[in-house]
């Protein structure tokens, strides 16, 4: 295996965002008089915006319609990813000697495209990535299968094969392998994160960038 390009998620894995997730469930969850549901954040990660919403409206039989629930989410998020979302330590210097290695990298989310240009654009790092795609561009599904993973390595120009893929969650992580690639699995202090899962899916697990600063990408994985 050649690492040609890396593909990282954002939330959780590029950057310190999950507690926005966990608010916006928190505050649904409450406005519709929704029982706690402990995985919702996890499952909203997973599904992303559109999927999640029309997935909820039919669960719970809501009173709105899924183009409102995105409209009401988009909105209590865009705030957050535009002034108080930051990257992870080390996470961009690794991004960058990634690109001096000539590795190509992607970003490959289910959140939506406002909010991640929002956040990339607010940290300097919009114009380092070769690619940027959000699920709902490429598959109605989120991360519950390899779509996204899949679309962003075409656009990339390379086989999954030659691409490691960056995650935070276990079900991406899983679906990645199902795609035909290696796996970096990205410690996150989510309690929705079951480190030693992710740890015995991934190819390679890291606690933190630091760990990869000054290494080659074809020294990613064994």
């Amino acid at each position: 295996m050649t690492v040609k390009a890396c593909i990282f998620d954002f939330d959780g894995t590029l950057a310190d965002s999950m507690w926005v997730w966990t608010e916006i469930g928190n505050r649904f969850l409450e406005k519709y008089q929704i029982p706690h549901y402990q995985g919702f954040s996890e499952e909203l990660a997973l599904l992303g915006f559109e999927a999640g919403s029309r997935t909820f409206v039919e669960r719970w039989n809501m009173p709105v319609t899924p183009a409102q629930l995105v409209e009401e989410w988009q909105n209590q998020a865009k705030e957050s990813y535009a002034t108080n979302v930051w990257l992870k330590p080390c996470a961009e210097q690794y991004l960058r000697e990634l690109k001096e290695q000539g590795v190509k990298i992607a970003v490959a989310t289910a959140q939506q495209r406002l909010t991640l240009d929002l956040a990339l654009r607010n940290e300097g790092v919009y114009d380092l990535f070769d690619v940027t795609l959000v699920c709902d561009e490429c598959t109605s599904t989120g991360k519950a299968t390899p779509a996204v993973y899949v679309t962003a390595a075409k656009m990339l120009g390379e086989s999954p094969d030659d691409c490691v893929v960056f995650e935070d969650v276990l079900g991406p992580a899983k679906q990645a392998h199902a795609g035909g690639f290696r796996v970096v699995g990205v410690y996150d202090e989510s309690p929705a994160q079951d480190h030693q899962a992710l740890a015995a899916e991934a190819d390679r697990f890291i606690r933190s960038y630091q760990e990869l600063l000054g290494t080659s990408a074809q020294d990613l994985l064994p």
